[in-house]
C-alpha cells in the first residue's frame, strides 16, 4: 500500500488483522480498535483504491461477529514510519485530502482563463505506421458571446500513445497558464484520473512498479508535476466527449478533438488515403467557422454534374432528409450542417479508395465520410459493399451467431412458478450455515414437501440451477409424482435465474445491516430482513409481496396504532 493515503493505509491493514486473525477467534465475536473511520474510506468517492479492492474489504469488515471501534489515540508506532502532522491526527476520513492533492480542484474556478486539450493517436491503415498529435484550445468570453481560438496543435513522434498524448497537452495548457488562474477541460478519464490523483501516488512511490521497475511515461509525469505548480490556481474537469451539442464545453472539446487530430495529420509519412477524391481536398486552416468542402471551383463543377445525374428517387431521398439545393453554387446540401450531399454514383469511387488496397474495416469508411459528408443510408451501403468485397469476406472474421436472451414469462398467480436456491451464509450460526435450503439433496426435498406445498399448494413449475441439490432422484422423484415441471439454469450463469439471485442479494445485505446496527447474529435477524422484504412495495405495481399473497396490507406498527 505504499504512496496510498494514510487513511487507505489504515483499511487495508484493518482488512488484514481480520482476515490473520480469523483462524485464531474462529468465528467468535472480535472488536477491532482503528483510529479511521474505516467505513467511511469504503463510502468515499474520491479514491485510489481501485474497485475489487474495495469490494474485497466490504467483505472482509461485514462480517456480523465483527464490531468496529474507532479509537482517537495514536499508535507511537506510527512516528517511526513517517512524521505525522496535526491535520493527519485530526481529521475527516471521509472528506480527508492531502494537502498536494487539494491543490487542483474538480469544480470551475469562475473568471478565469478557460482552456480545452485533447490528445490523438491512432494506426494509418493503408501503412500501419501509428500517428500522434496533442492540441490546447483557449476560449475568449466577451459579455454574451464567445470565441474559440487554437493555442497549439502539437505534431508528436510516432511511438507516442494515446496517454502520453494527453499527458503532453495537459503540460502545455499548465505551461500556457502560467501564474493565472485556469480551468481546464478535458474528455479523457484517463488526465484527470492522474492529475487529481494517481500521479501524487505514483510520486510517492518513485515512480516504481511493485517490481521495481519504472512506470510508463515516467519523464512525462515528472514534468507534469512540475507544470501544476506554475498556474496560481487549476481546476482540472472531466467533461463528455462526441456530444454534438452546441454549449461552450462542448464545442470547445469537439474542437480540440479535431485540432489533435489534424495535429497527427502532420507528422510525416502520413497517408493520404483518407483525403477526398476528384480535387475535394481538405485543406483545413486552424478556424472553428469553415466551409464544408468542396474546396476548389473545379470539385464543385464536378460534384454539381453528379447531382444532377442523379436518378429522381435519390434526389427526392436528399430532400426528405433536409437537403436543400444552395442558391449560390447549386449544389445540394443539407440545411442543419452545411455537408454537400454526396451521390451515389461519387459514393463508390470514395469507397474503392478509402477501402482499398489495406481492406479498411466499416467503421474507418463511415467515420471519414460522415465528418464532411451527407450520405442517407451509408451504414447500410458500406455494409453492402464490404459484403460484395472477396478478399474481406475471406480473410476477415465472421461475426459469431448471437443467441437472443429469453425472458421469464409472467406466472399466474402468487406461487404457481417458484424460484429456488440456498445463500451460503459462509459462517456457522446454532449448526446453521444455510438460508432457505441447506447443503443436501435430502433437506432440499424436506423443505419442499414440509414446507412449501403444505402452505402454498402444488406449484405448476419449479427453477432452480442445475447443481446437485436440486439434480437428484429424489427431488425429481417428487416433481414427477406431482406433475411439477422442473426447469433448471446453470449455475455458471446465474443471470438465468436472476429474479431469486437477485433477491438473495437483498436478503443479505439488509441482514449485514440489521448485524452491525444490532449487534447479533445473522440468525437472529433473519426474521427481521424477511419481515423488511415481505413488506417493501415493488417498482411497477407499487405492492407488497405480502399483499400479492394475502391480497391485504401486512399489519404494520403504524396501522395497529389507528
Amino acid at each position: 500500500m505504499k504512496g496510498h493515503y494514510p487513511c487507505e493505509q489504515a483499511l487495508a491493514a484493518a482488512a488484514f488483522a481480520v482476515q490473520k486473525s480469523a483462524t485464531i477467534v474462529m468465528g467468535s465475536p472480535l472488536t477491532l480498535y482503528v483510529e479511521h473511520a474505516v467505513f467511511a474510506i469504503l463510502q468515499k468517492n474520491k479514491s485510489t483504491l481501485t474497485t475489487q479492492r474495495v469490494s474485497g474489504y466490504e467483505v472482509i469488515l461485514s462480517v456480523p461477529s465483527l464490531q468496529v471501534v474507532r479509537c482517537h489515540t495514536v499508535n507511537p508506532a506510527t512516528f517511526f514510519a513517517h512524521p505525522v502532522s496535526e491535520d493527519e491526527q485530526v481529521h475527516d476520513c471521509a472528506t480527508y485530502t492531502p494537502e498536494e492533492e487539494s491543490e487542483v480542484t474538480e469544480d470551475p474556478i469562475p473568471g478565469t482563463m478557460l482552456l480545452f486539450v485533447d490528445g490523438s493517436s491512432f494506426i494509418d491503415q493503408e501503412t500501419g505506421i501509428r500517428h500522434s498529435g496533442a492540441a490546447v484550445i483557449r476560449a475568449e468570453q466577451q459579455g454574451s458571446s464567445d470565441t474559440l481560438q487554437i493555442v497549439n496543435k502539437i505534431p508528436l513522434p510516432s511511438h507516442f500513445s494515446a496517454q502520453a498524448a494527453e499527458l503532453v497537452t495537459m503540460i502545455e495548457a499548465l505551461q500556457h497558464a502560467e501564474g493565472l488562474e485556469v480551468t481546464i477541460y478535458s474528455d479523457s478519464a484517463y488526465i484527470t484520473t492522474t492529475v487529481h490523483s494517481s500521479i501524487r501516488r505514483w510520486e510517492r512511490r518513485g515512480f516504481l512498479k511493485s517490481d521495481g521497475s519504472p512506470v510508463m511515461q515516467k519523464d512525462l509525469l515528472e514534468q507534469l508535476i512540475k507544470a501544476l505548480t506554475l498556474p496560481s490556481k487549476v481546476a482540472v474537469i472531466k467533461c463528455a466527449a462526441h456530444t454534438n451539442q452546441q454549449d461552450l464545453i462542448s464545442r470547445g472539446n469537439a474542437l480540440a478533438d479535431w485540432a489533435a487530430k489534424e495535429a497527427a495529420k502532420t507528422s510525416p509519412n502520413f497517408s493520404e488515403q483518407g483525403e477526398h477524391m476528384l480535387g475535394m481536398m481538405i485543406n483545413r486552416q486552424q478556424s472553428a467557422t469553415e466551409l464544408p468542402p468542396p474546396y476548389t471551383e473545379t470539385a464543385r463543377l464536378h460534384l454539381r454534374e453528379l447531382q444532377e445525374q442523379a436518378l429522381p428517387h435519390e434526389r427526392e431521398l436528399w430532400e426528405q432528409r433536409g437537403c436543400i439545393q444552395s442558391p449560390t453554387d447549386f449544389i445540394y446540401r443539407q440545411e442543419s450542417t452545411g455537408k454537400p450531399v454526396m451521390p451515389q454514383a461519387l459514393l463508390y469511387i470514395a469507397l474503392e479508395q478509402l477501402h482499398l488496397p489495406a481492406h479498411t474495416a466499416k467503421e474507418y469508411l463511415l467515420a471519414t465520410l460522415q465528418t464532411d459528408w451527407f450520405i442517407p443510408q451509408l451504414s447500410e451501403m458500406i455494409t453492402m459493399y464490404i459484403a460484395e468485397c472477396t478478399v474481406c469476406q475471406q480473410y476477415s472474421p465472421r461475426p459469431t451467431l448471437k443467441v437472443i436472451t429469453s425472458t421469464i414469462p409472467r406466472p399466474t398467480g402468487p406461487f404457481k412458478n417458484l424460484h429456488i436456491d440456498f445463500v451460503d451464509m459462509i459462517e456457522r450460526c446454532n449448526n446453521y450455515r444455510y438460508l432457505i435450503v441447506h447443503n443436501d439433496a435430502k433437506a432440499a426435498a424436506n423443505f419442499l414437501i414440509r414446507e412449501v406445498i403444505p402452505r402454498w399448494g402444488i406449484a405448476e413449475a419449479i427453477r432452480s440451477d442445475n447443481s446437485t441439490h436440486f439434480v437428484n432422484a429424489m427431488f425429481q422423484h417428487i416433481c414427477t409424482s406431482l406433475e411439477i415441471k422442473h426447469k433448471l439454469s446453470s449455475v455458471d450463469h446465474p443471470q438465468s435465474n436472476g429474479i431469486v439471485e437477485r433477491l438473495n442479494g437483498l436478503l443479505k445485505n439488509n441482514i449485514s445491516k440489521l448485524c452491525v446496527t444490532m449487534k447479533k447474529n445473522w440468525l437472529y435477524c433473519l426474521p427481521l430482513a424477511l419481515y423488511a422484504l415481505r413488506n417493501q412495495p415493488g417498482s411497477d405495481h407499487h405492492l407488497t409481496p405480502h399483499q400479492i399473497a394475502t391480497g391485504r396490507p401486512m399489519p404494520t406498527p403504524l396501522t395497529i396504532a389507528r
